[in-house]
């Protein structure tokens, strides 16, 4: 659960730029993870937008305990995003040439690494098991494994001169993988959910400015 409190314009910077608002600290017990401007989610991970007027920034923040979950969650998002690309992927190739096709394909291997990135962020100690099963760590090295092959194999069909080859990879090597990915995921986050006792805890902050 995620509770809201709202900050008067008076306790914060009048001069406060989106990109500045980044290191405000909404809370001194969680941390933070998302902020949206004007309503929009802005992408940590990109350069920031520095625009010099703007209404309303809205940030959140969760409990330092919370975050392997969150990450997990996010990677869960990406998997499921990347598996609707490439669903409308496998028809698209096959009406459209090749060079398009090898162009997408490679855009399309970036969403593929998204989630191993974000997951790239989790301490160790959540990597654990108390199952009699193969270590969350075993597992995501299976799915990085399995990848790297999926690339090689769909990256000889982009220059085949059949586009269906390329439009069966996807249908029969890049989708059975992101659906093992989503479940390994699954598992994981049912795992970790489960030390947790806890409901989750976090903070959200909102800047009005006129």
């Amino acid at each position: 659960m995620v509770s809201r409190w709202f900050s008067p314009l008076n306790d914060v910077p009048w001069r406060l730029s989106v990109a500045t608002s980044k290191l405000w600290p909404w809370s001194s017990s969680g941390c933070f993870f998302s902020f949206r401007v004007d309503g929009t989610r802005v992408n940590l991970s990109a350069m920031l937008p520095t625009q010099a007027r703007f209404d309303k920034v809205e940030a959140e923040t969760i409990d330092l305990a919370q975050v392997p979950l969150q990450l997990i969650r996010t990677a869960m998002t990406q998997t499921a995003e990347a598996r609707e690309k490439v669903v409308s992927t496998i028809t698209l190739v096959l009406i459209n040439d090749n060079t398009w096709a090898r162009e997408h394909w490679w855009n399309l291997v970036r969403l593929l690494k998204q989630p191993f990135m974000t997951l790239s962020l989790m301490p160790e100690s959540s990597y654990s098991s108390n199952s009699g099963g193969p270590s969350l760590m075993q597992l995501r090295r299976w799915q990085l494994q399995q990848l790297a092959s999926i690339l090689k194999d769909v990256d000889k069909a982009c220059w085949s001169d059949d586009s269906a080859a390329l439009s069966d990879a996807l249908e029969y090597r890049v989708l059975p993988w992101l659906q093992g990915l989503q479940s390994s995921l699954e598992l994981w986050h049912e795992t970790l959910a489960a030390r947790h006792e806890c409901t989750p805890t976090g903070a959200a902050g909102v800047i009005s400015k006129i």
